[in-house]
C-alpha cells in the first residue's frame, strides 16, 4: 500500500538491508556507518524506512520542544539510475508530511547538492533543510 499517494511503501529493512548494504559499500560508505543506519532503522521506533522502484530511504522523526517537527533523512539510496533523489524529494516531502514533519532535512559533506537541490532547500554547512 503506497504512502500519501506517493509510490514509497513502508519496507521490511531487514529483507531490503543485504542486497542494498552490499550495493552500497561498494560507493564507499564505511562499515561502521552501514551498521548503525542498520541498527537505527531497526530498533529505533522513531525511524521509517520505505521503498519505491527508484530506491529506500530511512527517515528519523525527531520531536522538537518548540513544537517542530523534522523528518531527518538518515539514508537515501538509489538502485542505480541516477537523479533519484531529484526525482523523489517532492516524494519523500509528502511521505514525511503524512508522518506529521513540518521540515525535513539531511546532512552531507557533498558540495553538489548545493547545485543540485532547487530554492526550497536552505543550508547550512553540512546541513540542509527544506519547510514542508
Amino acid at each position: 500500500m503506497n504512502i500519501a499517494s506517493t509510490p514509497f511503501e513502508l519496507c521490511d529493512i531487514k529483507k531490503e538491508w543485504r542486497p542494498l548494504a552490499a550495493r552500497i559499500a561498494r560507493s564507499g560508505l564505511a562499515k561502521h556507518l552501514l551498521r548503525d543506519l542498520y541498527r537505527a532503522a531497526t530498533t529505533d521506533k522513531s525511524t521509517v524506512s520505505v521503498v519505491c522502484p527508484d530506491g529506500l530511504v530511512i527517515m528519523a522523526i525527531k520531536c522538537y520542544a518548540d513544537g517542530t517537527t523534522t523528518a531527518w533523512i538518515l539514508m537515501a539510496a538509489s538502485m542505480g539510475a541516477a537523479g533519484a533523489f531529484k526525482r523523489q524529494q517532492d516524494h519523500m516531502a509528502d511521505v514525511a508530511r503524512a508522518v506529521g514533519a513540518d521540515s525535513m532535512g539531511f546532512r552531507s559533506d557533498r558540495k553538489g547538492w548545493v547545485r543540485m537541490l532547487g530554492p526550497e532547500w536552505c543550508h547550512d554547512g553540512e546541513v540542509f533543510s527544506r519547510s514542508l
